[in-house]
């Protein structure tokens, strides 16, 4: 099995769109095989801490905490957020990411 990030994703932690709570998503997907985003799938999404639509999950108020912890505790994110245009790649203009500051949000 494979897990893909978005090279649109600039930032470890976030709101919804974290590196690390998407990881944590795609990582729950491993561990539920084949339940698309019910079933065994949504109970350990939710035993990590994700919530919402299990097709677009957040992380808890609790969870986005541990992962900043993490964040903090890794090296600097390597790039910045990167558009997809016509299966091209290129920086997306003004983002921050990949500039030292793996925390997020500040």
């Amino acid at each position: 099995m494979e897990v893909f990030i978005s090279p649109e994703l600039s930032q470890p932690v976030g709101e919804s769109n974290g590196v690390l709570s998407v990881l944590l998503h795609e990582l729950c997907h491993t561990l539920a095989f084949s339940d698309g985003h019910r079933g065994e799938f949504k109970r350990i999404a939710t035993a990590a801490g994700l919530e919402g639509r299990m097709t677009q999950t957040t992380p808890s108020a609790t969870l986005n905490e541990r992962l900043r912890v993490i964040a903090d505790s890794l090296p600097p994110y390597p790039h910045a957020s990167m558009n997809i245009i016509g299966g091209k790649i290129a920086p997306v203009p003004g983002d921050g990411g990949g500039d030292g500051d793996v925390g997020g949000d500040g």
